[in-house]
């Protein structure tokens, strides 16, 4: 997958969000506009994005099915 570029949610997706020293599992809506970070090394098939600046992270392959690349987002999210 390719890192920042922007997309956005066709369908309700989960994440992983870092509250205090814990992961714990987010629901980020439909719509939602994500910009792709970096892919994680190990094996787990992670990506942190950032949404509404802060990062989370979810499965590459539901990035790949559940949004569309956005060309023309200006701006941070």
């Amino acid at each position: 997958m390719v890192t920042d570029k922007w997309f956005k949610l066709t369908k309700p997706t989960v994440a992983l969000d870092l509250v205090g020293t814990k992961r714990a599992a987010v629901l980020v809506p439909e719509g939602a506009a994500l910009k792709a970070k970096a892919v994680s090394t190990d094996a787990s098939g992670m990506i942190d994005v950032l949404w509404e600046g802060r990062t989370v992270a979810m499965f590459a392959i539901d990035l790949n099915e559940r949004a569309l690349e956005v060309i023309d987002l200006q701006g941070d999210v």
